[in-house]
């Protein structure tokens, strides 16, 4: 295969992103955004460099809704499993996790370490229901107390402050329901940096004042969180579960 061409292209944002260009026999140019924001063309030999840059200028916009929605979609375990021993990632911070008997059912986390008391702590069901109960309380409150931080920006703006919400879902770090003024989070933040939380908080508040993409929306955007594109780039990447993801960096 060729080495392709490297390209630039400027999103409606402002940010500039590569787009790696392969010239082949086809008959018609196709785009693919791939997992880390990057674009791949696959274009006929015959075309020209001007043709391929007018259709990426063309196509920006568009190109930046695709790719915002695949950079929307966490590839952090959404659901927290772990056993006595297992080390675990919240909000950035190595925890190691300590499974005790206890008639009273419940999670504390004190000095680095997530104690998770169990009647039964062989009982696995009751360790992950136990578990994933706990995650969501903690992103709840980690998801209020950064929206509660940048809400006095779009209170300015005559927002509402909205209903916060948090699922077991790995479609979206954040949804904006505009309509039910509601914010909705993934579980999967649990495994995220602080600084990203801070950023999908951010992203989903200013959907309250712009239902899109355009360019009011990243100036709200970056009059709220300056640094926001370099606090996006902090999403994490996980495998099936933190604890592989462990297991891989000690490899």
């Amino acid at each position: 295969m060729p080495d392709p061409q490297q390209e630039r292209l400027t999103l409606p944002d402002g940010q500039t992103i590569g787009a790696a260009v392969i010239r082949k026999a086809v008959k018609r140019l196709t785009l693919r955004i791939r997992p880390d924001g990057s674009l791949a063309l696959t274009v006929p030999r015959g075309l020209s460099r001007a043709a391929v840059l007018a259709f990426l200028a063309d196509n920006a916009a568009r190109i930046a809704r695709k790719r915002d929605g695949i950079l929307a979609r966490p590839h952090a375990p959404v659901t927290l499993d772990a056993r006595d021993g297992d080390t675990i990632l919240c909000f950035g911070r190595a925890l190691r996790v300590a499974v005790l008997p206890s008639a009273r059912p419940r999670c504390v986390e004190e000095n680095e370490t997530l104690f998770v008391y169990l009647p039964d702590p062989a009982d696995d069901e009751a360790r992950r229901k136990l578990l994933a109960r706990f995650q969501r309380e903690v992103v709840l409150r980690e998801m209020q107390a950064q929206c509660v931080a940048l809400f006095p920006y779009f209170s300015r703006h005559g927002v509402a402050y909205p209903t916060v919400r948090v699922n077991h879902t790995r479609a979206q770090w954040g949804s904006c329901l505009p309509d039910k003024h509601e914010l909705h989070f993934s579980t999967a933040l649990f495994f995220a940096p602080r600084p990203f939380l801070t950023y999908v908080a951010a992203h989903e508040l200013t959907h309250l004042l712009c239902p899109d993409h355009g360019p009011a929306f990243y100036a709200h955007l970056a009059a709220v969180l300056p640094d926001h594109r370099e606090a996006r780039r902090l999403a994490p990447v996980l495998g099936a579960s933190a604890r592989e993801t462990e297991k891989k960096k000690e490899r």
